[in-house]
This record gives structure tokens, sequence and C-alpha cells, in this order.
């Protein structure tokens, strides 16, 4: 957390004062200036023009205009206006500990691992029960030998535990990671291709993935209704943007067009 914010300015004996943002604690006061990165989550006190850059938490490349009573989250800059907040959250309670959240291991059972627990638990009771009526049927009623009947248990034994499944499966789930990866669809592990089947919520995010994340003029649908034509709109627009400012319009104005 350090890295993103390493100072904050907060009121101190009186008087305001930079601090290590390690040092925060929810009911501090901080105060933004431009350029600042918000140190913790906190709740606006007090706003005037205020708006952040939020693209390290959604990707997204306009700025967010915040407004007294609005929340900014941690990793958030600080492009343009004054604000005051109070820290609501820190460390690893923050809106961005979700980011943390994505490399950690998984414990829990997937779905294919729960399909090959039914079916085994279905094969182990199948013999049991088969088993159990050979012991009780066939020695009595029939007379077998102890020897017929244990060869008769094994031939369940062996005939019930279902080796050949997961290679067969292995391989079928392979020959799909194969076409997906035609379909320039990448596969980490094979198992999700039949996991993805138990999935009733899909969310991602399509900045950087579906989409570049980069604001571009389309300049087939450019509707002007004067008497200049739509590359003259796009030009003048180009001359009039500066892009020292970082401000994501005016690089787009001047950025190759569609």
């Amino acid at each position: 957390m350090d890295s993103l914010a390493p100072k904050a300015k907060v009121p101190r004996d009186g008087k305001w004062s930079e601090i290590e943002s390690s040092d925060l604690i929810p009911g501090d006061m901080v105060a933004f200036k431009i350029g600042d990165v918000v140190p913790a989550d906190c709740h606006l006190t007090g706003a005037i023009k205020f708006s952040i850059d939020q693209a390290a938490l959604t990707s997204e490349s306009l700025p967010v205009n915040k407004k007294t009573g609005d929340q900014c989250f941690l990793g958030s800059t600080r492009k343009q206006g004054e604000a005051e907040g109070v820290i609501i959250a820190t460390g690893a309670n923050t809106f961005g500990r979700a980011a943390s959240l994505v490399g950690q291991d998984d414990d829990t059972t997937g779905h294919l691992q729960k399909i090959f627990a039914q079916i085994g638990s279905l094969c182990l009771v199948s013999i049991g029960l088969f088993v159990l009526l050979k012991i009780v049927v066939s020695r009595p009623r029939f007379q077998y030998s102890y020897r017929r009947s244990l060869d008769n248990i094994l031939v369940l034994l062996i005939g019930g535990i279902l080796i050949a499944m997961p290679t067969v499966l292995s391989v079928i789930l392979a020959v799909r990671a194969q076409q997906l990866a035609k379909h320039k669809t990448p596969v980490t592990r094979i198992t999700t291709i039949e996991e993805l089947a138990g999935v009733t919520i899909l969310s991602f995010d399509k900045t950087g993935t579906l989409t570049t994340n980069k604001l571009m003029i389309d300049e087939e649908v450019v509707k002007t209704y004067g008497p200049f034509a739509p590359q003259d709109v796009i030009l003048l627009a180009a001359y009039t943007s500066c892009t020292k400012n970082q401000d994501a319009i005016d690089q787009c104005n001047q950025a190759p067009r569609l």
C-alpha cells in the first residue's frame, strides 16, 4: 500500500501535515491535491469540481466526477478539483483488496470433481449391495463354494470400478481445448471447460480484454450540422487539444482514426 500512496495529508495538532499512508486509521481526515493517489477508502465530506481517475480499479479511461457524500477508493488518482474526506477503510479492508484475492488459491471443489465423487459413490454403493447380495444368496441357496463366491466378488469389484473413465474424459476435454484454441480461446486448465457448464453468473472486465481501453474517433459516424465536413471538425478538435495534461479526450483527438 505504501508504494501507491507513501504520504497522506491529515490534520495533526491543529495543523495539516503529511504522514505515512500506513499510519492512517479509520476516522482520519485527509485532503487531496492534484496528482495525489487516494491512500485508503474514504467518504468525501467536501468536494469542489472534484474528479478522480479510477483506471487502476476499473480500467476505464475517463475520470469520474465525485461530489460530497461519494466514496473514493484506494488506488484512485485525483485529476482536478479539491476535496476532503474521512477514512472509512484501510489495508486489506479496502475496496482494492479484490486484486489480492485473484492470486489466492481456491480450495473449493470444482464441478467436475463433484461429478466424479458422485459417480464414485454410486459405484461403491452398487458394488457393496451386489457383494452383500452375493454373500447372502449364493452360499445358502446355490451351495457355491467360498472360492467361487470370492471369484465372483472380485469380478464385481473389478468391473464396478471405472478405471478408464478419467482417461477417456481427459482425452475428450483435450480435444475440446484444441477446438477452442482454433477460435483464439486459450485454455489453461482443461477441467475448466466442463466446469464452465456449472456457471450461473459470469462477470468479467471488458476493458483491456474485450476492448483496448483507448478512445478513438470513428469518422464514419461523425455528423455535422454546419458548413464543416467531419474531417474539418476532427482537425479543429485536434488543434484545440492539449496532451500534456493526460486528458483522455484530448489524447483521443490526436490519436489515429478508425
